[in-house]
């Protein structure tokens, strides 16, 4: 089984969440490749700490993201139980959204296209410390997306995930961000993750992997975002009998 871990986005916090994601994730697969790019900046020489982990680095980038065109977005955003954002006046959501999209499916396509053929594909973001790792994985076909059971929002969780190649495509869904609004999805990150998978005939496999978002201020200080759990989301877990 060929892996290739997907890393994209910001450092940011890389240096604090390496150690738990190095034992929760990167050992449980020690003959994957590594593909990182990452958002150029004050934090990205972190990006370098991930080329001590013992896997092969395929790709190591640091790329100036693009400010993207925020059309009409914001208006698609609205109709689900769920905000984009910290609440209605976030003004920077929506370029966050398409720059996150744009960068994963940037470091996907790399991958996709370099020739080695990949099973699966991981998506890792740089900013996760892992309480649980993905220890007891379910096979994985090309059509599986193993993705957290929290912090769903009424999607499907877009901070991790172990995908199969066809459901990589699907995940990373930037190329068909308009094609599914206009069928009527809700600009809104997990929604439109959740709708992209099952619209590519996916199933979606929940995960007891579980991890907090820890962030740095412009002071150095580290906050902690803790898993977000819904109580419709405690009732759908499957846990192992």
């Amino acid at each position: 089984m060929r892996v290739a871990i997907l890393v994209s986005g910001q450092c940011r916090t890389l240096d604090v969440c390496l150690p738990s994601i190095q034992r929760q994730v990167l050992a449980h697969f020690p003959s994957a490749d590594l593909w990182i790019s990452v958002a150029d900046g004050s934090d990205s020489a972190q990006a370098s700490l991930l080329a001590n982990t013992g896997l092969r680095v395929c790709l190591l980038e640091k790329v100036n993201q693009p400010t993207l065109d925020e059309r009409d977005y914001r208006a698609k955003s609205v109709g689900g139980n769920f905000y984009i954002g910290e609440g209605l006046h976030d003004r920077t959501i929506v370029q966050r959204i398409l720059r996150q999209a744009w960068h994963l499916r940037r470091v996907y396509e790399w991958s996709a296209t370099s020739g080695n053929d990949y099973d699966v594909y991981i998506r890792l973001r740089p900013d996760q410390w892992f309480f649980v790792g993905v220890q007891g994985l379910p096979d994985i076909s090309p059509t599986t997306a193993v993705v957290p059971w929290w912090g769903s929002f009424d999607g499907v969780n877009d901070r991790f995930a172990v995908l199969g190649k066809h459901a990589a495509e699907a995940y990373c869904w930037w190329p068909c961000l308009d094609r599914w609004l206009a069928e009527g999805c809700r600009f809104h990150p997990e929604t439109l993750t959740k709708y992209a998978l099952m619209r590519a005939g996916c199933k979606i496999v929940h995960t007891p992997a579980s991890a907090a978002t820890l962030k740095r201020d412009e002071s150095g200080k580290v906050s902690v975002r803790p898993p977000e759990v819904l109580p419709t989301e405690v009732m759908e877990l499957q846990l192992p009998k």
